[in-house]
């Protein structure tokens, strides 16, 4: 976006054994989350690939995960505002100390309402949209 405050976020992550705990911060002008289609609205995505299994989870903005067959403990605990989402995400591993995983997260963002599409996607290596398929995802490191 040519401007932050039309969609803008930071994201942080830590882990213990197989849990990842995150922290998105968000900026957005405009939030839609009335769409019936869960990706054409305003969102966190976060997909990962470990050992072959590939997972996207998606998160629309003040809502709990959406339903995904992954294995595990998740939760998204959003603001009431919109502007915080902290998470976490069980992966299907005993520990990833010291392993390498493929890894994307991603914003969503839709700006004109429940019959329009997305605007935006904000991914941390600009360039990519299809993570969604498990391709090109960055290098994540989990060291102690």
């Amino acid at each position: 976006p040519m401007d932050v405050n039309d969609l803008y976020g930071t994201w942080k992550i830590l882990y213990d054994k197989n849990v990842i705990y995150g922290v998105v911060q968000r900026i957005d002008d405009v939030t839609v989350t009335t769409h019936k289609d869960d990706w054409e609205n305003d969102n966190l995505e976060v997909f990962f690939d470990l050992d072959g299994t590939f997972a996207q989870l998606r998160t629309i903005v003040g809502k709990e995960w959406a339903n995904h067959p992954l294995q595990g403990n998740r939760k998204a605990v959003w603001s009431q505002d919109g502007k915080v989402l902290e998470f976490l995400v069980e992966l299907p591993a005993d520990d990833v100390t010291g392993r390498t995983i493929g890894w994307n997260i991603a914003l969503s963002d839709n700006d004109q309402g429940p019959d329009s599409t997305r605007k935006y996607q904000l991914y941390p290596i600009y360039g990519f949209n299809d993570s969604w398929q498990g391709k090109n995802l960055c290098e994540l490191k989990f060291t102690e």
